[in-house]
This record gives C-alpha cells, sequence and structure tokens, in this order.
C-alpha cells in the first residue's frame, strides 16, 4: 500500500492540466512559426541546388562588395571571361548561389515543373468541389438568393 504524507502538497490533475495545455500550445506554436518562416525561401533556395548551383559565402573585401549590390533573392546574370554566370543572393543566410548556364536552364524546369504541378493541384481541388454533393445539405434558406 502507498503510504502518503499528509503535510506534503497534493498535485491533483485539476492543477496540472492547465499547465499541459499551455505546454502543448506553446510547442504547436513553435511549431508553427519555424515551419512558415522558411517555407517560401527555402523553395527557390532547394530548386537552386536541386538544378547544379552551388554555394559560396562572400570572403573577401571585393565580394562582400559585390554581394552587398547584388538585389536580394532574385537570379541575376553576369557575363564573366565570355561565358554567363548566374547568382541568386540568399541574403537571410549571407550566401550567394552560383551557377552557368545548364544550371539556369535546369532552374528554370525545375519552376516551370513546379508551376504544372501548382496548376493540376488546383485544378484537381476544383473537381473535387464540383464533384461534392451539396445538396445532401437540405435546402440553404435562401444563401445563393
Amino acid at each position: 500500500m502507498l503510504a502518503t504524507n499528509p503535510n506534503s502538497p497534493m498535485i491533483t490533475v485539476r492543477k496540472l492540466l492547465p499547465l499541459t495545455v499551455l505546454l502543448a500550445a506553446a510547442a504547436a506554436l513553435l511549431v508553427n512559426l519555424t515551419g512558415c518562416a522558411s517555407w517560401g525561401s527555402t523553395s527557390t533556395e532547394s530548386m537552386l541546388a536541386a538544378a547544379g548551383f552551388h554555394t559560396q559565402t562572400p570572403s573577401t573585401p571585393k565580394q562582400w562588395k559585390l554581394y552587398n549590390n547584388m538585389a536580394p533573392f532574385e537570379v541575376e546574370r553576369y557575363v564573366v571571361k565570355g561565358k554567363p554566370l548566374y547568382a541568386y543572393a540568399d541574403k537571410t543566410n549571407q550566401v550567394v548561389y552560383l551557377g552557368g548556364e545548364k544550371a539556369y536552364e535546369r532552374f528554370k524546369q525545375l519552376g516551370f515543373q513546379k508551376k504544372i504541378a501548382q496548376d493540376q493541384l488546383a485544378a484537381a481541388e476544383l473537381n473535387e468541389d464540383a464533384a461534392m454533393d451539396w445538396s445532401t445539405w437540405g435546402p440553404m434558406g435562401g444563401i445563393w438568393e
């Protein structure tokens, strides 16, 4: 049998429940904030990496000057020794994505494929909505009148 000390405070479920709910809510908020903060920006960076761009952190004063003059989060075209160089300045992480003509063509192709996939998803969602039988809710009481 479990012996209890009458002088020790008992922690009841009623006291623990608000604390548990608060901790769960804080954890959910943290997960959502960290997920949302990186969603949009990493999409482009992921496509650049998949296309064959490599990253470089500016390390010399000349590189920092070039980096600071670049438009943030845009692919820019430069010509170096007669060849095209494509650069993307990730101002959040202070790196530059660099790629040649082949990497840039692959990046454009991946972007096009992503757009097609998004369009197909939107069309599928519209078709799903159209296929639903909303009449099962009965008369709508003038909602559409």
